[in-house]
Formats: C-alpha cells, structure tokens, sequence
C-alpha cells in the first residue's frame, strides 16, 4: 500500500490506523509526502496500538512529523503477553527517515510496554528521526517486559537514555 497526499494536502488529522482490539498486520507499507520539500504532518500518531498486538513488516515511512504526543509513526502501549513485530529482511528492510515528534518522546516509535510483554525489531533501518524528549528514534517505556532490538541500523539519529537507576 503506498500512501500520498496530494500536493498542498500534506496534514492527516488522526490515526490512519487504530486497534484496541484484534491484531493488526501491516505489510509492505509505503508512506512518504508527494515532494521532499514537504512534510507529513500528523495531529495523532500514525499507527496507534493500544493493547493489541501488532506486525508491521517491510514497511517505509519518511518525512512524518507529530505535533503533539508521542511516536510520529508508532504509538503502542503493549498489553500483558502481547508482541510488537517490526521486522523486515535483508532485502527488504522496514525505513524510518526523517521522522520526528515536535513535542515529547519516540521521533519514530513509543512503546509503553505491560508485564510479560514484548518488543522486537528486526531488519530496521532509522535515519535522521529526532524528538523534542528523548528516544530520537525509539523511545520504550517498559517495565518487567522483554526488549529486543536486533541489527539495526541509527544513522545521524541521537540515542539517549534517562534511565535514573543506570
């Protein structure tokens, strides 16, 4: 599925997609605005997720930009014993370019993680996404859960931490 908007319409109020419940699947996923002088702007994050598991595979998103909350592409609070997928392969590697939150945390993906959860992430690529907080391109929020972030790829995009026990 490619996503463009027209020339002139470069804003998308709300999420385009949005699960509470079921699972959702997304694959080969391009979006991106018409010319690269603009960018998208979101008034919600693109996908949110709000305890339902989710696989997003071989997808591209580049040039969005948040202008309030958290994760301009992903915002995701995992429930109990549920996994976010974000994989791709080495010929076909999901893309994060440009993508930024003007206001707090995840330039690209937050991640609000329950006990017994998971996140994984795999044959992903993040270029030059930034936040206004900290997470430049992933900002994770979990406690008691499992973290996997596998052969990646962080290019001109600061990672930070604010971990007060480290």
């Amino acid at each position: 599925i490619d996503f463009q908007l027209a020339r002139g319409a470069d804003t998308i109020s709300g999420s385009v997609f949005s699960m509470s419940a079921g699972e959702l699947s997304l694959t080969s996923i391009t979006l991106s605005p018409v010319t690269s002088e603009s960018r998208l702007q979101l008034s919600a994050p693109l996908i949110s997720l709000s305890s339902a598991p989710a696989t997003i595979t071989s997808s591209s998103f580049s040039w969005v930009e948040l202008s309030s909350g958290e994760g301009s592409v992903i915002h995701a609070e995992i429930g109990e014993n549920q996994m976010l997928k974000i994989t791709g392969s080495a010929d076909a590697k999901n893309q994060f370019t440009n993508c930024q939150t003007s206001y707090q945390n995840g330039g690209a993906i937050y991640v609000k993680c329950s006990s017994s959860s998971s996140l994984f992430v795999q044959h992903t690529e993040f270029t030059k996404c930034t936040s206004s907080g900290n997470g430049g391109c992933v900002y994770i929020n979990c406690v008691d859960a499992t973290e996997l972030l596998k052969k990646e790829n962080f290019s001109e995009s600061p990672v930070t931490s604010t971990d007060s026990d480290k």
